[in-house]
């Protein structure tokens, strides 16, 4: 585990209490995680404990003006510029803030402690990957006043007694997944993608340094859009793979690496889709040395393997029987757990554990091919026939076919019909992202949507970096600011995405994808594929304008069903633990909806995604030690 934690006094000047309770947190990671490596630095007022793993994933630097932490890949937009130390970019935040801010890209989180000021920055990138959590940490202890900020707040939680939020466990029984800035516990928020939060006077200030919304106008023709697209990502693999490698002209008090004198190595991701083909072309035309790694769940590891194959490149590959390669005893079940948050179903990652944990040891880096929907407007399925229109976007459609795809919660299984009052929440926070200039297209609000409902990745991009540093480069301002000014008519189908790769590494694109042609333009003997692939495009079309005009009656009763991963990661041990009488959570539920949801068939799809959210929840509160109260459940409306 690689993370920090920093408390901040409020009306206490007596460093003691920070000191005690960083050093309990640091008894708490060495219970869960084993002997890692933990530091203590700050000052009367703000100290953070350091958790370093890995030996090189954080890196710190004090002087006298105050201190920074740095978890992540971090550099800045210059691709002309060296990464920058982390005393430059202490000594950068604290003379220019503002303009340091907004030069700061990669996949990180920061914290930064201004002595002078009395002021905590805490800052990550622009789409908020690498979680960073915020609030109350007053606990059980008798403080006056207590500030915590923190990169894993189970540990935190866990140690200081915060309890879990109604709210957070309600959005995870409905979804199984939150986003920003909810989180499961009470009184803690997490960083919002394009904010950075400052701690003033006590009080927790926001505001925003970044906006997912781009002047369309930029890019007057096709060539030109994926000339830049293209240009953009280079430099972001290049740059996130740099800021991960040794860098001799480091601070003495940065943390130290294990392999400075080794060569810097990549891991990149391959599926048979077109986003991580675009990363790799990236990577091969940046000069990089890389492995490809291939996870469950895929249906795709033939592609990529015959992929792997034709270029030369070495390929890892974990299917999906790599799941029971993690046992699930207490220590592991309760990592997981930890490293998700609650946020995140631990049992969607057991594989990464598997995986990452093994071939951490070969590299310094994983770059994941995350965000190329951005290169495409097709994805919003909901607002088909809105695409292009300057209008606001059918929130009750987005809500029905991008969050809540599988269904209400089942009935009988709560004491009262709480989803209503949770569709309606939950339509508000959505139509508050959508406070924009009245003449941004639809297509616009809809990728700058999208950000926000992959927030969701947050607390999983964050438990993987966990085991192995991962950068983003899709997700990367300058990448993420290309695709969003890309006028909507070059994203139509993967028109873009195929250019693109073409373009990066032409014998890359000319291998088939999982779609049924090549990655590349069109080409005449290619006429097979793009006939098989043009039959898949429009049984999508067909399924898009049969949800938007009659609600899906027809694939539902002519598809093929979606496909599905497979089945989760609940083993008989945890699932004994799901006994009614017995439960910490039993209180949320319906007494004879429980008992007839847990003994009901469970080899539907929409079963097994609902009994690990149960799942999930009950080891959360086992791992708090906690027992919901009649306020908490008046609280969630689960009663």
């Amino acid at each position: 585990m690689s993370d920090f934690t920093i408390l901040v006094a409020g009306r206490n000047k007596d460093n003691t209490g920070l000191r005690r309770r960083l050093d309990a947190l640091a008894q708490t990671y060495h219970t869960v995680y084993g002997p890692v490596d933990t530091a203590v630095i700050g000052s009367d007022a703000a100290g953070c404990l350091i958790v370093n793993e890995a030996g090189y994933d954080i890196a710190r630097f004090e002087c006298a003006r105050g201190w920074l932490v740095l978890k992540g890949t971090v550099f800045t937009g210059d691709p002309a510029a060296a990464r920058p130390t982390p005393a430059e970019i202490c000594a950068g935040l604290l003379a220019d803030r503002n303009a340091w801010i907004k030069r700061l890209q990669g996949s990180f989180a920061l914290a930064l402690w201004d002595a002078e000021r009395h002021e905590l920055l805490l800052l990550n990138d622009h789409a908020s990957s690498l979680s960073l959590y915020f609030g109350s940490a007053n606990g059980d202890y008798p403080t006056t006043g207590d500030y915590l900020a923190t990169t894993a707040i189970m540990p935190a939680a866990v140690t200081f007694g915060i309890a879990p939020d109604p709210n957070g466990v309600r959005e995870h029984l409905a979804r199984g997944g939150l986003l920003l800035p909810s989180t499961f516990f009470a009184g803690i928020e997490r960083v919002n993608i394009g904010q950075h939060i400052r701690l003033c006077g006590g009080q927790w200030q926001r505001a925003t340094h970044w906006r997912p919304f781009q002047d369309t106008s930029v890019y007057r023709s096709f060539d030109a859009a994926a000339d830049a697209y293209a240009d953009a990502l280079v430099r972001a693999v290049a740059a996130s793979a740099a800021a991960a490698s040794p860098n001799a002209a480091a601070s003495p008090n940065a943390a130290a690496s294990p392999n400075a004198a080794a060569s810097p190595s990549a891991l990149l991701d391959l599926t048979g889709g077109y986003d991580t083909r675009m990363v790799v072309a990236a990577a091969l035309q940046a000069g990089l040395k890389f492995d490809l790694v291939t996870d469950p769940p895929h249906r795709d590891i033939t592609v990529a393997r015959r992929v792997a194959q034709s270029m030369g490149l070495r390929h890892h590959i974990f299917g999906p029987e790599t799941r029971n390669d993690l046992a699930p005893h207490p220590g592991a079940v309760r990592e997981l757990l930890h490293r998700t948050a609650g946020e995140w179903y631990f049992g969607f990652l057991a594989h990464w554990a598997v995986s990452l944990k093994q071939l951490r040891p070969h590299y310094r880096i994983h770059l994941q091919g995350s965000a190329g929907e951005l290169t495409r407007a097709h994805q919003w399925t909901h607002e088909f026939w809105n695409i292009g229109r300057v209008r606001p976007p059918n929130i009750d459609r987005m809500l029905r076919y991008r969050f809540f795809q599988q269904g209400r919660t089942p009935r009988g299984l709560y004491r009262r019909d709480w989803w209503p009052d949770f569709v309606a929440d939950f339509a508000a926070r959505a139509r508050s992202f959508f406070d924009e200039p009245d003449d941004a297209r639809n297509t616009q609000r809809l990728d700058a949507f999208y950000f926000w409902r992959s927030s969701k990745n947050a607390s999983f991009l964050s438990a993987i970096h966990g085991w192995l540093p991962t950068a983003h480069p899709m997700y990367t301002a300058d990448v993420a600011d290309v695709a969003l000014a890309i006028p909507w008519q070059y994203k139509l189908n993967a028109r873009l995405a195929r250019a693109v790769t073409h373009r990066l590494s032409p014998e890359l694109a000319a291998l088939p994808t999982e779609y049924g042609s090549t990655a590349g333009p069109f080409r005449l003997f290619n006429l097979h594929r793009e006939t098989r692939q043009a039959f898949k495009h429009a049984h999508h079309l067909a399924s898009k304008v049969d949800r938007t005009i009659a609600g899906g009656t027809l694939t539902r009763l002519f598809g093929t069903g979606r496909w599905q991963y497979p089945n989760p990661y609940i083993p008989d041990e945890l699932r004994a633990l799901l006994t009614p009488d017995a439960m910490f959570s039993k209180d949320l539920y319906d007494p004879a909806g429980l008992s007839a949801f847990l003994n009901s068939d469970d080899t539907s799809w929409r079963h097994r995604v609902h009994l690990s959210r149960i799942l999930n929840v009950e080891l959360l509160f086992r791992e708090c030690n906690f027992h919901p109260d009649a306020a908490f459940l008046d609280a969630a409306n689960l009663r």
